[in-house]
């Protein structure tokens, strides 16, 4: 006996079943917004639970920007008591300065991993005379930083240098800047800043927070949060 009721068609199931995901990524989003912590979360979920596009961002290129002080560096005028891994000697405004460089501990693990993922560029506060022997120091002879940008590329706001997105020169929606400065600018991602510490860990959380930003359509969805 027919109850006049028709079986759902196929096309019907794939519309209700549509609406359901696009309502747990809303419902997921919601609540990314308001967390406090959000690297804590992005390693919480699965990425393509909020990320679309999957295949097609991928293959996206990448860019990462790095500041060399307090992000893969720490440098001193006076030698550090325990270690550093070279010496840098310039001249600079009329006098000879000598700085201690110590490598931040990992630095090497993000360059060999994010490497596959991202374009490596160099983006510092630093003069250029200073930067290019740091720089010298950390590739030794390899070809790791297509780009360096130096301080007369930043920005001056309210007395501090900050870096600009544009200068940069690629796709704003592929390019992230790790810097460890309390400025809020597009396409930031932070991270502590390091001050020599041998037992430091803060670049391992960035490997696995630059490892889910390369699945992002566009990465300022997360970087531009205001509680990052």
């Amino acid at each position: 006996m027919n109850d006049g009721k028709k079986k759902p068609k196929k096309e019907s199931r794939e519309i209700m079943e549509r609406a359901e995901m696009y309502a747990t990524k809303k419902l997921e989003w919601s609540i990314l917004l308001r967390l406090k912590h959000v690297r804590r979360y992005i390693k919480s979920l699965p990425i393509w639970c909020f990320f679309t596009n999957y295949d097609r961002n991928l293959a996206k290129p990448k860019h990462l920007a790095v500041e060399l002080d307090g992000v893969i560096v720490y440098s001193s005028f006076k030698k550090p008591p325990r270690r550093h891994d070279f010496e840098i000697v310039y001249h600079l405004c009329g006098k000879i300065h000598k700085e201690y460089v110590i490598v931040r501990p990992m630095l090497w693990d993000l360059i060999k991993t994010c490497s596959q993922w991202y374009k490596l560029y160099i983006y510092t506060r630093r003069e250029q005379v200073s930067a290019d022997l740091i720089i010298e120091g950390i590739e030794n002879g390899k070809a790791i930083f297509s780009k360096k940008l130096y301080k007369r590329d930043c920005n001056i706001i309210k007395d501090k240098y900050t870096k600009d997105v544009k200068k940069i020169g690629k796709d704003e929606r592929t390019t992230v800047i790790l810097e460890c400065e309390n400025m809020n600018y597009p396409n930031k991602l932070p991270v502590t800043t390091y001050q020599g510490d041998g037992q430091d860990c803060g670049l391992m959380s960035t490997i696995v927070i630059l490892d889910a930003l390369r699945y992002c359509m566009d990465v300022r969805s997360i970087l531009d949060l205001d509680n990052l």
